[in-house]
């Protein structure tokens, strides 16, 4: 990929000039060996982040953990079971570290030096955009200023369907879901990546079918061995029009619906944050300022180049 990459720049610039020349790469932090090709060929590079600023730090911390005999050089626990980049921040476990994967010492091995590689690699950016808000990861903020929290990015109002994943979202359950009371629905979901023995599953199956609420569960096909005959025997019979269960859940139309059953608390802190974020936007917050910050040093042929020690 990075040989391709290159030569698709490479041929764009030769031949396009003005306005079509790409100037500027934005690259997720996972791929930021892009940022290589980017230096290599005179093209300003930006990472961006997705996820919240706390686990951007950590992984770009991972120096100060060996140093600090939290881990040891190949990513595996060498110190105490938690541990605290800096006051204020997530109280961090030694057992949960994000490049811990359920294939083995090696393959934890690798996804750890892969992510050490990106992280060296984002020491060429230019910026580092983050889809957080000042407010609500200050503590995180002060330990990496580095980091540029630029507002939560929100696709519900973007046209057209949301891109950037490998499942295709199954709309089967949308009709289902106008005919449900507000507030009723439980959701269940979980991600792209966790993995289910049968025992789990059939006790999650299970437990759905007690509740006695309307629910929609997300099933990916690798969700756990053999998905289809991992069911209780008879469950789907006995569900009925009581639940629905999809491959991948079309998630904002469905959040957009209201029949989701949330706890109260939860709601709660979620319209508290919502306020937060949205006056992280106005014209005087810290995410509208940064952004601006960010629009005006692009436009500029001299943008502020971060620290290397940053």
């Amino acid at each position: 990929m990075p040989t391709i990459l290159e030569e698709v720049i490479r041929q764009n610039n030769e031949k396009s000039g003005g306005s079509n020349k790409i100037t500027c790469m934005i690259a997720d932090q996972g791929m930021a060996w892009a940022l290589e090709i980017a230096e290599k060929l005179g093209v300003r590079c930006v990472v961006f982040w997705p996820m919240c600023a706390a686990l951007l730090a950590l992984i770009t911390s991972t120096p100060k953990l060996i140093d600090d005999g939290i881990i040891d050089e190949e990513g595996f626990p060498k110190g105490p079971s938690t541990f605290q980049l800096s006051d204020g921040m997530p109280l961090m476990e030694t057992a949960r570290l994000p490049w811990y994967v359920n294939a083995g010492r090696e393959a934890q091995k690798l996804v750890f030096h892969y992510m050490n590689a990106n992280s060296r690699a984002t020491k060429k950016a230019e910026f580092i955009l983050c889809n957080s808000f000042q407010e609500l990861e200050s503590p995180t903020f002060n330990y990496a200023p580095y980091v540029l929290p630029i507002v939560p990015l929100l696709t519900g109002l973007r046209l057209g369907k949301p891109v950037g994943h490998f499942w295709s979202e199954d709309t089967t359950c949308m009709s289902w879901l106008d005919e449900q009371p507000k507030n009723s629905v439980i959701y269940v979901a979980f991600g792209s990546l966790t993995i289910f023995d049968q025992s789990q599953f059939r006790e999650l199956a299970l437990g759905l079918e007690t509740s006695g609420r309307p629910f929609l569960w997300v099933v990916r096909p690798d969700l756990t061995e053999n998905t289809s005959d991992a069911y209780p025997s008879g469950f789907k019979d006995r569900l009925g029009r009581r639940g629905r269960i999809v491959s991948w859940s079309p998630q904002q139309e469905f959040e957009a619906r209201g029949v989701a059953s949330w706890d109260d608390g939860i709601m709660a802190r979620a319209r508290t944050l919502k306020e937060m974020a949205n006056r992280s936007m106005e014209k005087e917050g810290s995410s509208f300022k940064n952004l601006n910050t960010f629009v005006e040093a692009m436009k500029s042929e001299n943008a502020h180049i971060k620290d290397e020690e940053e």
